[in-house]
């Protein structure tokens, strides 16, 4: 189903049922539709996954609240607008899917959903932990095959986690929120495989948010002792420079003084002052290569 498509399922499923609600529901964070777009390319890779992760659990928790009261006009106030808020944050995504915005640049940190993960996690510890004689099969199958496809989807999350940390753009609000939603995550793989009696390969949060700390705080320091070297080399730019124009300036003067008592006479080899202009030439040349050396490593 192309995205367009699943947008208007989206926006179909939900007539206005109550008047005001839609426009008073205050929109996740999900899109640059409200705030600035989110740049880092890195964290982008991260919200690419995790979307695709998020909009699946929408959409499962969508569905089970859509089941506990299949009319709608049964349905009280609190339960359309939290239907209606779901259906919001899943179009937001969709939109951003297609194209048409960017992911918001508060996307990864937002914790609003939270209810939704943990709605999600618990329909799938209530279906697997049924017991097997229970005439409910097909419920278990849906659980069994979204949890699959939630794995599925995570499979590269891991990855794109340690990355970002590794760039240092993994920084701790942005981590923490993540692993919130990561937790239930864990849980609903963990209740696969007791339910299909495997063993589990995907990563949980528990051996990874250490590893990603410590990535995150080399990161972190690597790049703090990298703007002190800019900052040093900055100012011995600055020093360098002045003293090269001080010196320049200065030898003006000293040149007309020079030619101003000079008898201008030609000299000759032997003389003195031919020795103490080839030591100030020799000086003269170390000082351009120490004075240069440090510029050319600034560059590389």
């Amino acid at each position: 189903m192309s995205t367009a498509t699943q947008q208007q399922e989206v926006r179909r499923r939900f007539p206005r049922q109550y008047p005001g609600f839609i426009s008073d529901i205050q929109p996740v964070p999900v899109s640059s539709r409200y705030t600035p777009p989110l740049k880092n390319i890195e964290l982008l890779e991260v919200a690419h996954i995790f979307s695709r992760l998020e909009c699946k659990i929408l959409e499962c928790s969508a569905q089970v609240l859509q089941n506990q009261t299949r009319d709608e006009d049964q349905r009280e106030p609190d339960e359309q607008q939290h239907l209606i808020r779901i259906e919001k944050a899943r179009s937001d995504l969709l939109d951003v899917h297609g194209g048409k915005y960017h992911f918001s640049e508060g996307y990864l940190k937002d914790r609003e959903l939270l209810r939704e993960w943990d709605l999600a996690a618990s329909v799938h510890r209530e279906l697997f932990r049924q017991d097997p004689a229970s005439k409910n099969e097909k419920n278990i199958q849906i659980a069994t095959n979204y949890a699959k496809i939630l794995q599925k989807f995570a499979s590269p999350l891991p990855a794109a986690l340690k990355l970002a940390a590794e760039k240092g753009s993994l920084d701790v609000l942005t981590r923490n929120a993540i692993g919130d939603k990561y937790l239930f995550l864990d849980a609903i793989f963990n209740f696969l495989h007791e339910q299909l009696s495997t063993n589990r390969q995907f990563p949980t949060w528990e051996n990874m948010s250490e590893n990603l700390g410590e990535l995150s705080s080399k990161a972190s320091a690597s790049k703090a002792r990298a703007t002190d070297q800019n900052i040093g080399l900055r100012a011995f730019s600055i020093v360098l420079w002045t003293a090269f124009i001080v010196t320049v300036f200065c030898s003006g003067p000293m040149l007309a003084y020079a030619w101003n008592f000079s008898d201008r006479k030609p000299g000759i080899w032997a003389e003195e002052d031919f020795f103490f202009l080839l030591q100030g030439c020799i000086m003269q040349i170390f000082g351009l290569c120490v004075g240069a050396l440090p510029l050319m490593r600034s560059k590389t």
